[in-house]
């Protein structure tokens, strides 16, 4: 699925953020349990927890800026 997508974006020359190639990175590399990135009431295990959605937020609002730039009139960023 994740291969499909990305040609799809690819294809109609949009840009895609890697959700999963950053989870995968917290599970593996960082060693964050999956139970820590999925929804403990979801029996499917597509759902992420509300922790794992924040982090995810937090990544795709940092990619976004970078992409963009600042823009004029908007509040500065967070510092960290």
């Amino acid at each position: 699925m994740v291969s499909l997508i990305a040609a799809v974006a690819k294809s109609e020359e949009v840009n895609l953020f890697r959700r999963f190639a950053l989870m995968e990175r917290w599970s593996v590399a960082d060693g964050i349990p999956l139970t820590d990135l999925i929804d403990p009431t979801d029996s499917s295990i597509l759902h992420m927890s509300e922790w794992a959605t924040g982090c995810v937020t937090s990544a795709l609002d940092l990619a976004i800026g970078q992409a963009v730039g600042h823009v004029p009139g908007a509040p500065p960023p967070p510092t960290v």
